[in-house]
């Protein structure tokens, strides 16, 4: 999925579900901002940051990298950033490991551990609702890998031959099976067997109907993207819904947002302002650089945190806090590669 749904969409049914609307922005924001933290090196902190993390180390912050894209589509071979960054963000495996003999990475749309991985968050908020802003953002965080085992449905976050080789894409067409060009074809035979990369962009597109085939066992599946989109949005409703007393109904909005699903446009900018003309109810705003350029002295490439009495009510800290307790709850429930 991209911007279109991991923010816009997500903004939606996070407002429609009755969370305030700055509420809705934190946990659209953290959703999409998953597909944008690329930072990966550590970075030194102002003297009077005092805030419990255990990425501190000394003077320094380690953020938590959870895109797979940039600097780090080089480092996908390596099986580091398989398993931090591919399958605790994007491709999470359909089931926690309990030792068993056989045990798959594919990710499964609306799986058992990622059903596990939102009921965590739901835990953190009963419990712990004193930490309402890091709860909104772990929420964000959690919601974007759950949406992601729709569109990464039948793929792994793996470099797996028999997992991730597919052939014989076709795009359905003016009413036929259109084959990729020549380019379209060799530009896939390039890319990498991890995650969907063969696949390029089309898991990913809410409006198209494909199909491919898998090189190792021959079978053929065929994706109609919008029916897994809908169902993943609602739900995703659903769930939200269970956070509020309010009663709210999925049939108020959604033929609005099915029509924003179904706006069959390449371009992610004009899907995306799609849904502004089409929920302009709903203030949206994004920019991968918000969360933080409220914290980053650009000049000297620091930390330069405002001065505020609780550092715990800083975005970009708490979306880095919430990334790292996310991926070691992934890691002690999968099998190591």
């Amino acid at each position: 999925m991209q911007k279109d749904f991991h923010y816009f969409a997500i903004r939606i049914l996070a407002e429609k579900a009755g969370f305030l609307p700055h509420e809705a922005q934190t946990i659209a924001y953290a959703s999409q901002y998953v597909d944008d933290a690329t930072d990966h090196k550590p970075m030194k902190l102002p003297l009077n940051f005092t805030v419990e993390y255990p990425r501190i180390n000394g003077y320094y912050f380690d953020p938590v990298c959870t895109a797979h894209k940039g600097l780090q589509f080089l480092q996908d071979f390596k099986k580091n950033a398989q398993m931090q960054i591919y399958m605790c963000f994007h491709f999470l495996p359909q089931e926690p490991y309990t030792y068993q003999n056989k045990y798959s990475y594919l990710t499964k749309a609306n799986s058992l551990f990622s059903n596990i991985l939102l009921e965590r968050i739901k835990d953190n908020f009963e419990k712990n609702p004193q930490n309402r802003i890091y709860n909104l953002i772990s929420l964000g965080i959690a919601i974007h890998t759950y949406a992601d085992t729709w569109s990464h449905h039948n793929f792994s976050g793996t470099h797996s031959h028999r997992d991730n080789n597919i052939e014989r894409i076709r795009i359905w067409e003016n009413r036929r099976w259109q084959m990729l060009s020549r380019a379209g074809r060799f530009r896939n035979r390039l890319m990498p067997e991890i995650g969907h990369a063969e696949a390029y962009h089309y898991p990913d597109l809410p409006f198209i109907t494909w199909r491919f085939q898998r090189v190792k066992d021959k079978e053929t599946f065929t994706r109609n993207n919008l029916d897994m989109f809908i169902d993943a949005a609602e739900n995703i409703f659903n769930f939200l819904c269970s956070f509020n007393d309010k009663h709210k109904k999925w049939s108020d909005f959604a033929d609005r947002l099915i029509f924003c699903l179904s706006n069959a446009d390449y371009s992610l900018s004009k899907r995306s302002n799609f849904y502004r003309l089409n929920f302009p109810e709903i203030g949206f705003y994004y920019s991968p650089t918000l969360w933080k350029n409220e914290v980053i002295n650009n000049t000297y490439k620091t930390l330069s945190l405002p001065l505020k009495k609780n550092n715990d009510e800083i975005k970009w800290f708490l979306f880095h806090k919430a990334a790292w307790e996310q991926r070691k709850f992934v890691l002690e429930n999968i099998k190591p590669l």
